[in-house]
C-alpha cells in the first residue's frame, strides 16, 4: 500500500484514506462528522452544526415546558383532592377530622373518602362499650374449680360449675 497526497500537501495511508471514505457515508456519517468536529472544533460542518445549535435552542425550551407540565399535574392533583374532600366538608368535618379520614385511606389502602369515613364510624362505633342484654350487670364471677372435689371427680365438678353459671345466667343477678 502506498501514500497519497491530499490537496493541502499531507499524504496518507491509502488504507486509511479508504476507511475514512468508508466512514463518511452511510449509516455511520453522523458519527463521523461528530469525530471530525471534536477533532476540528473550528471547522464548520453544517449537518453537526445546525443540530447542536437546535439542542442548545431547545434546552431551555423543554425545560420550561418539563417545569409547566410537573406544576400542572400538581394543580390537578390538588383540584382532585379538593373536589374530593368536598362531600366530608359538606358533613361538616373539620380539617383536623378530613385529616384523620385521609391518614386512614393511606393506612388501610382506602381509595375513597367516604368510604374511609364509614371506616372510621364503624370502628368507634365498635369500640364503644355496651351493656348486655339483661341491662348493667356485674360482671359473672366464676367459682374457683381448683377444689379438692375438682381432683377427686373433675367431671362432676365441672358439671356443678356449669350448673351455676346458667343459674346466674337465668336470674339475671350475679351468684
Amino acid at each position: 500500500m502506498g501514500m497519497l497526497k491530499l490537496a493541502d500537501g499531507t499524504e496518507v495511508d491509502e488504507e486509511v484514506a479508504a476507511l475514512a471514505q468508508k466512514m463518511s457515508g452511510g449509516k455511520t456519517r453522523k458519527d463521523f462528522l461528530k469525530l471530525a468536529k471534536q477533532v476540528e472544533p473550528e471547522m464548520a460542518i453544517p449537518e453537526v452544526d445546525m443540530i447542536a445549535d437546535i439542542e442548545a435552542r431547545e434546552k431551555p425550551l423543554l425545560e420550561r415546558i418539563g417545569k409547566l407540565e410537573e406544576k400542572s399535574a400538581k394543580d390537578d392533583a390538588m383540584l382532585n383532592i379538593i373536589e374530593r374532600r368536598k362531600p366530608l366538608v359538606a358533613a361538616g368535618l373539620s380539617a383536623t377530622e378530613i385529616d384523620q379520614v385521609e391518614k386512614v385511606m393511606v393506612e388501610k389502602g382506602i381509595l375513597n373518602h367516604a368510604t374511609a369515613l364509614d371506616f372510621i364510624k364503624n370502628n368507634e362505633r365498635l369500640a364503644t362499650p355496651t351493656t348486655g342484654a339483661g341491662g348493667s350487670r356485674q360482671p359473672m364471677t366464676l367459682p374457683s374449680v381448683v377444689t379438692k372435689e375438682f381432683f377427686a371427680d373433675p367431671a362432676k365438678e365441672a358439671r356443678n360449675v356449669a350448673g351455676q353459671v346458667l343459674a346466674e345466667i337465668r336470674s339475671g343477678k350475679p351468684a
